[in-house]
């Protein structure tokens, strides 16, 4: 929001922020100190299409003749009128508040932008396009994430292999147990993987490829494969699951 001049009936001179100066009591606070009424109106200081004032006495030379400079070369640019004050909405070309300018607003300021661009993939269900989403944003509660978050947990290392920490490059890239998975699916697949660093390196490593038919196999089976990962590793929290070569 932003406030406009019109009367001065309803800013006061030197409390209120002015646009790019914010309050003058704090710019000029010299001139402030002599000011005999610190609350008074802009109108109370213009009459007659001039400027006027009520100092305890006269500003000296120095920094309250300097501050007074520089205060009067602003004012040099406004003038009063007889309309009222008035806001208008910066958020929107308009000038006028809209709700929807607001939750604009408010959802750049908290909700997380997306980094990456979302890939969705038609032929799976959509609680699996979803499970892909956040693992692709870094949002399963790996045991580092839920450290990360203030959560209290007895161990951050890897569920299944119990070897090293238990994040998603980790988890769905490093552990033996994903990289056993990925060399079977590339196999399978007719399809080498690469050695991935990241998680975003597998999506990355898709979209390289020729959008063609066995491509969006491929993207079908790799996101397929991604769960079947996370759920050997929940089975293995919360069904007590140990791993053994022959799961492979």
């Amino acid at each position: 929001m932003k406030r406009n001049l019109g009367n001065g009936r309803s800013i006061k001179f030197w409390e209120d922020d002015w646009p790019e100066s914010g309050p003058w009591n704090l710019k000029f606070p010299r001139l402030y100190d002599l000011e005999t009424n610190h609350s008074c109106l802009v109108a109370d200081r213009y009459s007659q299409g001039h400027w006027s004032w009520q100092w305890r006495r006269n500003p000296r030379d120095g920094e309250e003749g300097s501050q007074l400079a520089a205060l009067m070369e602003i004012l040099s640019h406004l003038s009063l009128d007889s309309n009222p004050d008035y806001w208008t909405w910066e958020a929107d070309k308009s000038k006028k508040f809209t709700l929807q300018s607001a939750r604009r607003i408010i959802d750049n300021r908290t909700l997380p932008s997306g980094l990456f661009p979302t890939r969705w993939c038609k032929y799976v269900p959509s609680k699996i396009n979803i499970f892909a989403w956040r693992l692709l944003l870094n949002r399963l509660p790996t045991r580092i994430n839920i450290v990360e978050k203030g959560i209290d947990i007895p161990s951050i290392l890897c569920s299944i292999c119990n070897l090293h920490h238990e994040d998603a490059d980790h988890l769905f890239l490093q552990c033996e147990v994903a990289s056993q998975i990925w060399y079977k699916v590339g196999i399978w697949l007719d399809h080498p993987f690469p050695t991935f660093s990241c998680v975003y390196d597998i999506w990355e490593n898709l979209d390289e490829q020729p959008q063609t038919r066995n491509a969006k196999i491929i993207k079908e089976v790799i996101i397929l494969s991604t769960i079947v990962i996370w759920n050997f590793r929940n089975n293995v929290i919360f069904n007590n699951s140990k791993f053994q070569r022959i799961h492979l």
